[in-house]
């Protein structure tokens, strides 16, 4: 199935519309994901999210426009919103029970908070994951 046939199949499509869909932008969705996130799990996760948004939302795509660009729209949102939650996760105060090895002190706190998301994934990516200059770059 060709792309233009595929915008026009999938808002009514079956299961077979959407291992097409998988099969033609699911490796560069997830790349896409990566690149934002830093994280080949998380990047994994929102591919799944943005194709299951897709899919239940196909009766709201207008047969004709472009497929692609939609779905690296839904993509780009899951990220952001695992983003969120990995900020939310960060900043939140440790439990009250023992040592949180994990618990970002008050000054590393404030440090961090002056970074846009973007900065403080590289920061983390190398700091935390010890990738290497390349991979971030």
């Amino acid at each position: 199935m060709d792309e233009a046939e595929l915008s026009r199949a999938f808002p009514i499509g079956d299961g077979a519309c959407l291992e097409a869909v998988i099969a033609r932008y699911g490796q560069a969705l997830l790349r896409y994901c990566h690149h934002i996130l830093c994280d080949y799990h998380e990047a994994q996760d929102a591919v799944q999210d943005a194709l299951l948004r897709a899919w239940s939302r196909r009766n709201r795509f207008r047969a004709g426009t472009n497929l692609e660009a939609w779905l690296y729209k839904l993509a780009y949102h899951a990220c952001i919103d695992l983003l969120r939650q990995r900020r939310r996760q960060l900043f939140a105060p440790p439990p009250p029970s023992g040592h949180n090895p994990d618990y970002i002190g008050p000054e590393l706190r404030a440090a961090l908070s002056v970074l846009t998301p973007e900065e403080r994934g590289l920061v983390f990516g190398r700091v935390m994951e010890g990738r290497s200059y390349e991979e971030l770059s």
